[in-house]
């Protein structure tokens, strides 16, 4: 039932059925589809990655593919203080990390991954069912949660959270470790080594991640000011 439900929550019904079509040849519905099934649309349940091993293999190769705009840290600071500061272009490098965050966002969505990054706002990490909103995107706000929530979050998925939940955070971390740049992978590898295992996965990697590539532009803008 719960595989059923997803199902349908996932994607709109089949137009193939109304027997409405436009002169254009696009079939359309009597009535609109409803705006949770509008903005699902084009996504990829997380119960419709195969009912084998194989299967599985396969969707987790097509997805965890590296993203098309790396995720690096902010190299503003650097280019300030370099001799000759006309062959760089300062406002496409401030945009950098919100590109590389963006194209990982558009990812997790499509691919019904965004699950694991909505944290509430308390929870218990030994009891599942005790916890209390509002959810956090951490993806779009990953500025309102601290290092210490997202180690909590990490060990209670890890504790509660079903094995699909788990699949996408294993396929997250895959993504992420194939878009860093050299220096920001090496950055938030030293920063896990101080973490527990069971502290370390998608949430804390992208948490330390953004460490790294956001807080440098901070540290620049304090510069520009001074």
């Amino acid at each position: 039932m719960a595989n059923e439900n997803a199902s349908s929550f996932s994607h709109p019904p089949h137009l193939g059925v109304t027997g409405i079509t436009l002169t254009s040849g696009l079939e359309v519905l009597h009535v609109p589809c409803s705006g949770s099934q509008q903005e699902s649309a084009g996504i990829t349940s997380k119960h419709s990655r195969g009912d084998t091993l194989s299967a599985r293999l396969k969707q987790k190769k097509t997805v965890t593919v590296a993203l098309p705009n790396k995720l690096a840290c902010n190299n503003v600071l650097s280019i300030i203080t370099a001799d000759d500061i006309a062959k760089h272009d300062l406002a496409a490098d401030c945009q950098q990390w919100q590109v590389g965050i963006n194209s990982l966002k558009k990812v997790l969505i499509e691919n019904d991954m965004m699950t694991p990054f909505s944290i509430p706002a308390t929870f218990d990490s030994d009891d599942s069912m005790k916890l209390t909103g509002p959810f956090t995107n951490m993806i779009v706000d990953f500025h309102k949660i601290t290092d210490e929530t997202a180690r909590r979050w990490q060990q209670y998925l890890y504790k509660f959270a079903a094995s699909v939940e788990i699949e996408s955070d294993a396929w997250a971390v895959i993504i992420m470790d194939k878009s860093m740049t050299n220096k920001l992978k090496t950055l938030v590898s030293d920063d896990l080594q101080d973490l527990d295992q069971l502290e370390t996965g998608a949430i804390t990697t992208f948490k330390i991640a953004t460490n790294h590539m956001v807080l440098r532009n901070q540290e620049t803008i304090d510069s520009l000011h001074e």
